[in-house]
C-alpha cells in the first residue's frame, strides 16, 4: 500500500476555507486504497481527535500535531498578521518532524495542501519524498482601481503584501521548494505564471482549483432548491475584511432600491462594526442583516433559502462561495 504524507498547516473538520481544504483533501484521498498521514498544526487538534473516534473514520487516513517550540508561549491564537508569521516559520521547523516521520513510515510520495499559497515554500522541501506542490495559489492582486477603495489603513497592508510576496518569491527557500516539487498545482494563471518563472519552465505545472466540498453538502444544497418566495433574498458569504468590499454589496443593495429584497450578510470579522453602521446611515436596518460567525451548516441554509449570491472580493484564489451558490442553483453577481 502506498503511504502518502500531507502537509495541511491549517486542516479542520466541518469548516471551509483553507481548515476545509486540508481536511476534505486529507478524507478523501483516505477513501482510496492508500495509507495517508497528515502532519498538522495543534490548533484543531481536539476536533480532528473527535472527529477520528467516529465509528465510520477511516481506518487509514491519520494525523501527526507539530508545532514550532515557542508557539504556546508567543502564539497560543494566531491572528491576521501573526499567523502568516506563525505558518512562515513552522514550515521551516517542520522539516525535521517530516524527515523524523519519513524514517518511521517510509513515505511514496507526499503533498503541500495549505496554506494555498505559493511564495512562502514548503517543509516537503529536502525531505527526501518526491512532493506535489498544492494547490497553492497567491498570485492574486487587486485591481489599481480598486485599492482606493480599501481605506487607508487596508491599502498600506494591500501593499505590504505585494512587498512580502515579492521577498518572499526570491527567497531560497520558496525557490527551491517550486524547483524541486515533482509537480506544482496552481489555482489560478496567474499563479502558475509566477511559478513558471521561478521554475524556469512551465513542465508539469497545472491549474486546479483548491475548492472542495463533501458530496453530501452538494446533496444538501440541491435538495433545497424549491422555488422562491416573491421576496428577493440576497446573501453574501465570507469573513468579514476590507478585501471582501462587503460595503460595496450594501450600497449597491441600497441604490438598487427593489421592492420587497432582503440582503443577509453571512460572516464575522474586523470590519463588522463598520458595515453595520453603513446598514444604520442608510437606514437599511430591516432589510439587511449580520449574522456574525455562525455554523457551516447554517450559513448554507442560509445561501440554500437565498435568490442570489453577492460577491465582491477584490482578490481570490479559490472561491468556496461561489462554487457553494452554483450548486445550490443561485446566479452570482461578482466582480471579474
Amino acid at each position: 500500500m502506498q503511504k502518502i504524507l500531507l502537509s495541511a498547516y491549517s486542516c479542520c473538520p466541518n469548516k471551509g476555507s483553507e481548515p476545509g481544504v486540508g481536511w476534505n483533501v486529507a478524507y478523501y484521498m483516505a477513501q482510496e486504497d492508500v495509507e495517508i498521514h497528515v502532519i498538522t498544526t495543534n490548533e484543531f487538534k481536539v476536533n480532528i481527535l473527535q472527529e477520528t473516534k467516529k465509528e465510520n473514520f477511516p481506518k487509514n487516513l491519520h494525523f501527526h500535531f507539530f508545532d514550532i517550540p515557542f508557539s504556546k508561549f508567543v502564539w497560543k491564537n494566531p491572528e491576521g498578521f501573526f499567523i502568516r508569521a506563525h505558518y512562515t516559520l513552522w514550515q521551516h521547523f517542520a522539516k525535521k518532524e517530516v524527515k523524523r516521520l519519513h524514517k518511521i513510515f517510509k513515505f511514496t510520495s507526499a503533498q503541500h495542501i495549505t496554506f494555498v499559497r505559493y511564495w512562502t515554500g514548503s517543509c516537503l522541501v529536502n525531505s527526501g519524498i518526491p512532493y506535489v506542490f498544492g494547490p497553492i495559489g497567491g498570485a492574486e492582486y487587486t485591481p489599481k482601481k480598486l485599492v482606493k477603495g480599501l481605506g487607508l489603513k487596508s491599502s498600506f497592508f494591500d501593499k505590504l503584501r505585494n512587498i512580502a510576496r515579492f521577498m518572499g518569491e526570491h527567497s531560497f527557500f520558496t525557490k527551491k521548494t517550486i524547483r524541486n516539487a515533482k509537480y506544482i498545482l496552481c489555482t489560478s494563471k496567474f499563479t502558475a505564471k509566477r511559478c513558471s518563472l521561478i521554475r524556469k519552465s512551465n513542465k508539469n505545472i497545472s491549474i486546479l482549483s483548491e475548492v472542495g466540498f463533501k458530496s453530501k453538502e452538494i446533496e444538501f444544497l440541491q435538495s433545497q432548491m424549491t422555488q422562491k418566495e416573491d421576496s428577493l433574498k440576497i446573501c453574501s458569504l465570507g469573513r468579514l475584511v476590507p478585501i471582501k468590499r462587503v460595503d460595496i454589496i450594501i450600497k449597491a443593495f441600497h441604490q438598487a432600491n427593489i421592492e420587497n429584497s432582503f440582503l443577509t450578510i453571512v460572516g464575522g470579522g474586523q470590519c463588522e462594526n463598520e458595515l453595520q453602521n453603513l446598514i444604520n446611515q442608510l437606514g437599511l436596518t430591516s432589510r439587511v442583516k449580520i449574522t456574525g460567525m455562525i455554523p457551516r451548516n447554517e450559513a448554507l441554509t442560509i445561501m440554500s433559502n437565498s435568490n442570489i449570491m453577492a460577491h465582491a472580493w477584490v482578490h481570490e484564489s479559490g472561491g468556496w462561495a461561489c462554487l457553494e451558490s452554483m450548486a445550490a442553483g443561485l446566479p452570482v453577481v461578482c466582480l471579474d
